[in-house]
């Protein structure tokens, strides 16, 4: 594959360029504004599967394609990333199927540009009701992010216990 030519842009997604309704904090990122800001190169998103078997998982990367290798890491390491360091590594060995990849970079701004960190994650939300609030109404109540304009009902969750027995004898 061939480098890319365009992508994230650090200057796309200042944080303080735009600001969150109910607390004033930044709309967009953080971290995800540094680490663009210093690996520009590095600036597609790709959506794939990690693992072999059980361990299977979904992710998002953020990095590139150079010389036939992912150089990049996953999004969500930069997101949480408390030390500001961005270790880029090679995910090109078998445990990344990196050949299944798809670059989902143009959604992806899409997303982020129209609901912020609201797209990045689902713990990210600025509801209109604290969950305490949400607690005290009835079931069927719901309350709605200020950003994106997800909705969460309360909804009654019922749990049941089985016993299973045994018809037959135990071949252990």
């Amino acid at each position: 594959m061939s480098e890319p030519t365009t992508g994230l842009l650090a200057s796309q997604f200042k944080p303080a360029t735009k600001t969150r309704p109910k607390d004033g904090s930044p709309f967009y990122s953080h971290n995800l504004h540094r680490y663009l800001k210093d690996n520009s190169r590095f600036n597609r998103i790709f959506s794939g599967v990690i693992g072999n078997g059980a361990d299977e998982r979904k992710e998002l990367f953020i990095g590139g394609f150079f010389d036939g290798a992912f150089i990049g890491m996953e999004l969500n390491r930069v997101l949480t990333s408390h030390k500001g360091r961005f270790e880029l590594t090679d995910h090109s060995h078998r445990y990344y199927r990196t050949d299944e990849w798809e670059d989902i970079t143009e959604t992806f701004i899409e997303a982020y540009t129209k609901y912020g960190r609201c797209a990045l994650h689902d713990f990210d939300h600025q509801w209109d009701l604290s969950k305490a609030s949400l607690e005290s109404l009835p079931y069927g109540a719901t309350r709605r992010c200020l950003c994106c304009g997800a909705v969460e009902e309360k909804v009654k969750v019922t749990t049941y216990a089985l016993e299973i027995t045994q018809d037959r004898p135990s071949l252990i």
